[in-house]
């Protein structure tokens, strides 16, 4: 998204002034502060779209796990492989304006994610009294997004 690529092009600007890539910089610490500055400035942001962003190589695509990970589990879980020959992204502009939560718009963004976060504790609990183990409910992927 625009925000996250905000956010990281502003650390990569402190990272450089700061002498910060002279010695390599940690794509985990890196990751952690593009999240921590989103959530500060009250957007509860997963991890994909900043993950993507600092792991990504050019001309490769990327595949990893950010959802259902320990921060530092997430770089184990990276590869890339040559974008094939025969292949080509299509980027289309709908011209529609994206408002998550501006004005009136902010209820109709936040409620989904309310339901969700109501939804989870239930589900768990349903799932917990039909037996299933806390391994099985970690394959959901949902500890870390709500």
């Amino acid at each position: 998204s625009s925000s996250h690529a905000f956010v990281l092009c502003i650390l990569s600007a402190l990272f450089e002034v700061s002498g910060a890539f002279d010695n390599g910089i940690d794509p985990v610490l890196e990751l952690q502060t593009a999240q921590r500055t989103e959530h500060l400035a009250g957007v509860k942001s997963g991890l994909m779209d900043q993950g993507s962003m600092i792991f990504g190589q050019k001309g490769k695509m990327l595949h990893g796990r950010f959802y259902d990970l320990k921060m530092q589990e997430i770089p184990s879980t990276i590869s890339c492989c040559p974008w094939p020959d025969d292949c080509a992204v299509v980027v289309a502009n709908s011209k529609v304006v994206r408002e998550l939560a501006n004005g009136d718009t902010a209820i109709e963004y936040a409620l989904p994610r309310l339901g969700c976060a109501i939804a989870v504790p239930v589900l768990r609990s349903d799932a917990e009294r039909r037996g299933l183990s806390p391994e099985d409910m970690m394959s959901w992927g949902l500890e870390t997004t709500l």
